[in-house]
This record gives structure tokens, sequence and C-alpha cells, in this order.
């Protein structure tokens, strides 16, 4: 039996940017059944580091969270089409935090990265 070997893509921090926003183009063009890594900053976008306090919450520039990666091309793919994903793995990455501005919820904690 020939099997296809798998291709792996890779994603990256800098291919990211703010809000779903359907006119970007393709960041990257697959195939069905490929396998794509994704790299993504973290919600903050970056602004709160492990090394983080409660105090720079409020500092936080809420234009700059939650940031995206893609869009991803699936070729053959159309519009209404349900496509499933696979998510082979999601490492953590140690440090966890939460803010919510309105309501003036600020928490900052640490998890163990074992």
């Amino acid at each position: 039996m020939n099997e296809k070997p798998c291709t792996r893509h890779t994603i990256h921090e800098h291919q990211n940017h703010f809000g779903w926003d359907n006119s970007l183009s393709p960041v990257l063009s697959v195939a069905p059944h490929e396998t794509v890594e994704f790299f993504p900053l973290d919600a903050s976008g970056g602004q709160l580091t492990a090394n983080s306090s409660v105090a720079d919450i409020p500092r936080l520039d809420f234009t700059r969270v939650n940031p995206v990666v893609g869009p991803v091309y699936i070729d053959g793919a159309e519009p209404g089409d349900a496509v499933k994903v696979t998510l082979l793995s999601m490492p953590r990455r140690g440090t966890a935090r939460c803010a919510a501005r309105q309501s003036k919820v600020q928490c900052l904690w640490r998890q163990s990265s074992s």
C-alpha cells in the first residue's frame, strides 16, 4: 500500500492579526489531510510575560488582545462546507492569566510548566 507521506506546514507568531477578517489573503494553502502546526501569540498578544504582575494588567492595549493566526486556505473547500480538524496536541505554556476591563476584575496566577 502506497500511503502519501504527511505534509507538515507551520504558521508562526508573526503571521497573526487582530480580529476575524474574511478579506485577508490566506497565509497558507493546504490540501486535505495535511498537517498544520500553529504557533499563535497568547491571548495578551505577547504583552504579558511570566514576569508580569497584576500591576501590568491596566497597561494592556486591548486592541492587541486575542490575536489569531491564518487564515488557511484548504484546497477544494467551499463556503458552507464542514471541515474536520483534529487537534494533535496542545501543550501548556506554563502561565495563566485573566483580566476584564469593564468589571475591573484583575488577577494573575502562575501554573507549573510541568
